[in-house]
């Protein structure tokens, strides 16, 4: 098993729409690089170990997903979020995501789809 279905069994796992995201995720691949699903603190760079807390509850406490574009269309890439529930959805771009990244080989873009209730 990858890493990256490690992931998705994590997101099915924590998130309401656990499901259907992995599942257009999946279908979509050619529109990110990389997805992941945790629980940010600000300034993104900061640690936040609630999952820590939580993980002796069988609990996977996180609230956000971040989804690395391959930047082959941006657009379809956000679209497929809509029949999600988020409750914001933006992108982190430019020196903020290559900070957050700690470098990468071209101008990233990361999806950023965020749940207030998780």
């Amino acid at each position: 098993m990858s890493v990256q279905e490690i992931e998705f069994e994590l997101i099915k796992k924590s998130l309401s729409f656990g499901e259907q995201i992995v599942f257009d995720l999946k279908r979509n691949k050619h529109l990110w690089e990389g997805v992941v699903v945790d629980r940010p603190s600000e300034p993104y760079l900061s640690i936040n170990l609630i999952k820590l807390r939580d993980i002796s509850k069988n609990v996977w406490n996180v609230s956000t997903l971040f989804i690395l574009s391959s930047q082959k269309n941006d657009t379809a890439l956000e679209a497929i979020t809509n029949s999600w529930g988020a409750d914001e959805v933006d992108w982190i771009i430019e020196e903020k995501a290559i900070l957050v990244l700690e470098s990468h080989k071209k101008m990233p873009k990361i999806l950023r789809v965020w749940w207030e209730g998780k």
